[in-house]
């Protein structure tokens, strides 16, 4: 699966008064570049995030800020694809201004059966897009 990318700009209603973005922004800009992969690789994202027979939540969120994002900067979020499991799948993003990593995370997501609310195997469909 191809690096997916985005351009994010910085607004001054994401940064503190120092003008340094929020800590928490950052995971914002990640779920909306989420939903454009989603979108990218799988078509509808209505499909993917309203599903009525699996859910795909965040397992596990890991971040690690290396650089401050200022406002009125545009920044390129990357997203690749690092690992592929039976029930589960992990992406790596960074965020990056030029070619300076400023924030990197990581996501593990979990398909679960609605019904059971139980971890269930990845669709047959959703594998061949992931493999």
């Amino acid at each position: 699966m191809k690096t997916f990318e985005q351009k994010i700009e910085i607004h001054f209603r994401h940064t503190d008064m120092a003008g340094i973005t929020y800590f928490n922004e950052v995971f914002n800009f990640f779920h909306d570049a989420y939903e454009a992969w989603v979108e990218t690789h799988f078509g509808n994202k209505k499909e993917w995030f309203q599903n009525p027979e699996w859910a795909v939540p965040l397992k596990n969120v890991n971040c690690d800020y290396k650089a401050p994002l200022l406002p009125f900067e545009t920044y390129t979020l990357k997203i690749n694809l690092s690992e592929v499991g039976t029930t589960t799948f992990r992406l790596k993003t960074e965020i990056l201004k030029d070619s300076t990593v400023c924030a990197e995370l990581s996501t593990t997501h979990i398909f679960l059966d609605k019904k059971t609310k139980r971890s269930m195997p990845i669709p047959q469909t959703i594998l061949e897009k992931l493999n």
